[in-house]
């Protein structure tokens, strides 16, 4: 028998989206699939949706907890040997899973997969045709060469389907320093062995809703090998109103929280040139620091930006934000409103 893999949808109050989900893990051409469904309280018709799965899907249902709280759920009751996020609101393509198996079988060090995806807006319009490097910033601290440590091509299995891509780039690489600079995993394309939720735990619920994932990637980075399938497997979608990015500050504040924490379990030790370490740190110091002065907190802003400048974060924007939380925040509004005024009028006059 093929290796199960479950697959766990968090979902809230979704229930349009939530269905063009599953009918992308039931299109997949890998046939051993178990598909985990926890709904976090939705009060619109999600139930009644997934009713309409019957025993195709398995149901749980909590009190509404978060998106930790419900991945958590789900990988608690998930019996395969592989576990492959999806968010309710993304799809994938019907070879996803079959290429991420074969990649585990072809390099068996690997302990995550993961892919690249196109991104549509909540009409299902394309916008990108790859999200990793244009979303992800943390690949441009390095290049490729440098970034991953083996290239190669998958043998993709037979019967894949006429959308199937004829050659899949295979890129494997040590993680373990590396997830310092951020996170390079979009959750929805990610397939695990589900030995490292033994070895490295659930999600960290403590996190919240921003930053979440790239807490628990930085764990299982130190866990072994990591493969990227760089094609697009997925469609990620972008732009609704129940999207959790716009929360910048609670994002940067946890970007911060893991970069400690991955200092920690290093002892210090982090694999990477002195320069770039510094580099990164600045620019997470300050972008807490932004964040929270936009947020309207500029007093708790000052020491993240004080730090970013301390440790060499020399662009203007650093020092302006730096002085102008010293300002009272009533002031800092009206010069916020007239900053927007003049760039709308600017823009305005050279359209």
């Amino acid at each position: 028998m093929p290796d199960l893999v479950s697959v766990v949808i968090p979902t809230y109050n979704r229930s349009r989206l939530v269905c063009g989900a599953l009918d992308s893990v039931l299109r997949q051409t890998y046939p051993a699939v178990e598909v985990i469904v926890v709904d976090d309280g939705s009060t619109d018709d999600t139930a009644e949706r997934l009713a309409a799965y019957g025993e195709r899907i398995r149901v749980l249902r909590q009190p509404n907890a978060g998106v930790c709280a419900a991945r958590n759920n789900g990988i608690g009751v998930a019996g395969g040997a592989f576990i492959a996020f999806l968010d309710s609101d993304d799809e994938w393509l019907p070879w996803k899973l079959s290429a991420q198996i074969a990649a585990f079988h072809q390099y068996p060090a690997l302990q995550l997969t993961y892919t690249d995806a196109m991104v549509i807006d909540r009409e299902g319009q394309f916008l990108f045709e790859r999200c990793l490097r244009r979303y992800y910033g943390s690949y441009a601290y390095m290049p490729e060469r440098e970034l991953f440590d083996t290239f190669g091509e998958l043998d993709l299995p037979v019967n894949l389907g006429k959308d199937a891509p004829a050659h899949v780039p295979m890129k494997i690489s040590d993680f373990s320093s590396k997830i310092f600079l951020g996170n390079f995993f979009h959750l929805s394309t990610v397939m695990i062995r589900s030995s490292l939720i033994q070895f490295c735990g659930k999600f960290d619920e403590s996190m919240g809703n921003a930053g979440e994932d790239y807490e628990l990637f930085s764990r299982f980075a130190q866990a072994g090998l990591v493969g990227l399938l760089d094609v697009p497997a997925a469609r990620c979608s972008i732009g609704g109103t129940d999207h959790l990015s716009g929360q910048s500050t609670v994002t940067a504040l946890g970007n911060l929280k893991t970069m400690h924490c991955i200092e920690q379990r290093l002892q210090g030790r982090i694999g990477l040139p002195a320069a770039l370490i510094r580099a990164h740190r600045h620019h997470a110091l300050f972008w807490a620091g932004s964040a929270l002065f936009d947020d309207d907190r500029p007093r708790e802003a000052r020491p993240y930006l004080w730090q970013a400048l301390a440790d060499g974060y020399l662009k203007p924007r650093g020092v302006v934000y730096w002085m102008l939380s010293f300002l009272p925040l009533s002031f800092i509004r009206r010069l916020r409103s007239w900053y927007h005024g003049v760039k709308q009028l600017r823009t305005r006059l050279t359209a």
